[in-house]
């Protein structure tokens, strides 16, 4: 793994909290590598919030930002 930058990932929360969609690449992305994209969208699917009070989905994103160590 030698990738270092951002990975903007767009999420879908439904009213539990959980987050039901992800795709990666929104406006503020730097890293094209796909294999680094689908780290970060694995980790957005595993996130959970607070419930949400609304009777439909929310949207928003996560963002990741990977260092070199």
């Amino acid at each position: 793994f030698n990738q270092a930058g951002i990975v903007v990932v767009t999420i879908i929360v439904d009213k539990n909290g959980n987050v039901v969609s992800a795709r990666a690449g929104a406006k503020g992305t730097t890293i094209s590598d796909d294999n680094t994209r689908q780290i970060a969208v694995k980790a957005a699917l595993k996130a959970k919030f607070n419930m949400v009070d609304s009777p439909s989905a929310v949207q928003g994103t996560i963002t990741y930002y990977f260092k070199f160590k």
